[in-house]
């Protein structure tokens, strides 16, 4: 592999010439041979893989063609000096992900409030949060507030009163742009 550095008609190329694959990584230009893969056969977690990354390409090419999706994936790939495709592409390869569900205030009363930890590689578009007893049965249900916005924190005002002693599992899932999902749970015991 060989590197070109500020060399007028190879620092703006990147693609395939003949044998040669030029790519620009970290502002350089980096030229390799073209892999011969002629006789390899992918194993059936590379077929899985390989249609996953056609359904993410697939995807950017949509998204990209959105101005207000773009807007979104073109600020994310400035902040990151990364390509906005490939920025667009690994956010639907990558689901968010709840770090936090606190429920430490919460003690079966409507009005309390659960704080939700999620993030996303570029943005978490909506965090449910669901509170079920211990067989099952939905307590309640609704949408958490991002507070303060695309910040990663997000808060839940509880509306049902849960008398003790009971079991309460709370679950909180987040969305992401590409509508992937993450999620985590806490159980609280009253009473």
């Amino acid at each position: 592999m060989a590197k070109a550095k500020k060399h007028p008609i190879i620092t703006s190329i990147s693609g395939q010439i003949g044998e040669l694959v030029f790519r620009q990584v970290g502002g350089e230009t980096v030229i390799g041979l073209k892999p011969d893969l002629s006789h390899v056969v992918p194993s059936e977690a590379q077929l899985v893989h390989q249609q996953r990354f056609r359904e993410a390409v697939q995807y950017a090419q949509v998204a990209l063609a959105i101005p207000e999706t773009e807007a979104i994936y073109a600020a994310a790939a400035r902040e990151r000096q990364q390509p906005l495709f490939s920025v667009a592409v690994a956010d639907f390869l990558n689901a968010p992900l709840v770090t936090l569900v606190d429920a430490g205030a919460y003690t079966g009363q409507a009005g309390q409030v659960i704080v939700v930890q999620a993030q996303d590689d570029v943005r978490v578009t909506a965090v449910t949060v669901t509170l079920t007893d211990s067989s099952g049965a939905v307590l309640e249900s609704g949408a958490a507030q991002a507070n303060p916005p695309h910040s990663g924190r997000w808060t839940y005002a509880t509306t049902a009163v849960v008398s003790g002693p009971a079991t309460v599992h709370i679950t909180a899932v987040a969305a992401d742009m590409p509508g992937h999902v993450g999620q985590a749970e806490v159980e609280v015991v009253l009473g």
